[in-house]
């Protein structure tokens, strides 16, 4: 799990105590175009001791304010596709049907295996389903 859990004013990583499941949480401010590297870059080089491959990742943005315009996705991408590539399992958690539709059209555009939750217990559950089923 992450040697070094991240903190600032956006975002939270750090390990589920006792479980292979990694829990990034972006709190409530907005992240402007500049801050993309200080805030997802660093979160992803806070995972790069992570073992992908046997852990699952919990993403929650249900507090985030949502962004969605051009600019801001097309700079985005490359954080979110490094974020949420070659985990076992990915959640993530959204507060809205909107949020929910861009998080499946994202992971259709990466071609990735994230799938969208309202609710972070029911995304925890699928999460422990999934590595309770590999053992």
């Amino acid at each position: 799990m992450p040697s070094h859990p991240f903190d600032n004013e956006h975002i939270q990583v750090h390990a589920l105590p006792g479980e292979n499941i990694v829990a990034v949480i972006r709190r409530p401010t907005r992240v402007e175009l500049e801050d993309l590297e200080r805030v997802w870059g660093a979160a992803v080089r806070a995972l790069a001791t992570v073992n992908r491959s046997s852990s699952c990742l919990l993403v929650d943005v249900s507090a985030a304010v949502g962004r969605n315009d051009e600019a801001f996705e097309q700079a985005f991408a490359p954080f979110r596709q490094r974020l949420c590539s070659d985990w076992l399992e990915v959640a993530l958690v959204v507060s809205s049907l909107p949020g929910k539709l861009q998080v499946q059209r994202y992971a259709r555009e990466d071609d990735a295996r994230v799938t969208p939750f309202d609710n972070r217990e029911a995304a925890l559950a699928a999460l422990r389903h999934v590595l309770a089923s590999r053992k």
